[in-house]
């Protein structure tokens, strides 16, 4: 895919690093889904428009476990 704006990525990382942790998921595990949820975030225009949601990033982390 390609990248069509990289602002809010790293925000986008921490956040979902933080609510991966938050809700008990191991450090290594919750920043490999962080490190999808920006991969996601910087193929969209703008910043929070362009974070993926909670079904989103269970389905783009159930691509990578098949």
């Amino acid at each position: 895919d390609q990248v069509v704006d990289t602002t809010g990525a790293g925000d986008a990382f921490v956040g979902i690093l933080v609510a991966r942790l938050a809700r008990g998921d191991a450090l290594l595990d919750s920043a490999r889904i962080a490190t999808l949820g920006a991969s996601f975030a910087v193929q969209r225009p703008g910043t929070t428009d362009s974070y993926p949601d909670a079904a989103q990033l269970d389905s783009l982390a159930k691509g990578l476990s098949e």
